[in-house]
């Protein structure tokens, strides 16, 4: 099919002129271009020789020089009878920063170096991707339309003793070291602590709470109740935040040996994220960033 394209160029002839002289240009399937002009533009005489030699160096200039065209969106160069489609290149991914704490985050944040959150800049991202990991990204840009993360922000968060029987001794050094103090804490301390080798422990379950009674010889030294769940709270988030309270089974076991088990069933994930992006939010007011928890 023929395409028809609009062009003009000012006469080399008429120095006074001050509408230039306008032709129209069709391409065939051949790839062949044919210059037409109204028969009213050639001027007769020397003129009319001055302006076809104009006219042939406006042909050669077009048939030398590269024809862009965009196309739905996309962009092609035609150019010695070929058709080649121009894709851009993107420029090379930015370096990303490591943080290790959400301070030293919104630290890199706020002192900004290399410009990415100023007021005329794209707006990013500080996209929370679970309880220990937060990436600042940027949004989608260039040619391929994506986007680099800036920042990670990574919580190295301990080793929990979940889901398996252990030596009361360490459960005991577990519990202060992983765990916040609380009420429920200091309870569960406070039975596993007395009991040793040496002493025998009898329990009562009924299904939903767990009575321990520790003798020595024929001695009652303590007794505890425990009602399920026990409401505790490790450490499994930024320090920086309140660490999520969540509900776990309690088991004491012969040996003697202590077993604790989840069961919220993770909300304590979701938990953490939102209290991360509540901090963060606070935290970086006024800035180039949208947090999204």
């Amino acid at each position: 099919m023929d395409q028809e394209q609009n062009a003009s160029f000012i006469t080399p002839c008429d120095d006074s002129a001050t509408a230039p002289v306008t032709y129209t240009t069709t391409t065939t399937e051949d790839s062949e271009t044919a210059f037409n002009f109204a028969p009213a533009q050639i001027p007769e005489g020397k003129d009319g020789l001055e302006f076809l030699v104009g006219v042939g160096k406006e042909i050669q200039r077009v048939s030398e020089t590269p024809q862009v065209l965009r196309i739905e969106g996309e962009t092609y160069v035609f150019f010695n009878g070929e058709v080649v489609r121009y894709t851009p290149v993107d420029g090379a991914a930015p370096d990303t920063f490591t943080a290790y704490s959400l301070a030293g985050l919104i630290e890199w944040i706020k002192c900004d170096i290399n410009g990415h959150f100023t007021e005329d800049a794209p707006t990013c991202v500080a996209h929370i991707i679970g309880p220990t990991e937060v990436r600042v990204e940027t949004p989608c840009e260039g040619y391929a339309q994506r986007s680099y993360a800036l920042a990670v922000c990574k919580y190295g968060a301990p080793q929990l003793p979940y889901d398996r029987r252990m030596d009361a001794e360490e459960f005991v050094i577990k519990l202060q070291t992983l765990f916040v103090e609380n009420e429920k804490r200091d309870l569960v301390l406070r039975v596993v602590q007395n009991m040793r080798e040496e002493q025998s422990m009898e329990t009562a379950d009924n299904g939903i709470s767990q009575r321990v009674e520790i003798k020595q010889g024929v001695q009652g030294v303590d007794k505890a109740i425990f009602q399920n769940p026990a409401y505790l709270r490790p450490m499994r988030t930024f320090p920086e935040i309140n660490q999520p309270e969540s509900p776990f089974i309690l088991r004491f076991h012969s040996g003697p040996m202590v077993a604790l088990y989840e069961a919220d069933a993770g909300k304590w994930r979701v938990d953490a994220v939102r209290a991360i992006g509540e901090y963060l939010r606070e935290a970086l007011a006024g800035l180039n960033v949208v947090v999204i928890a």
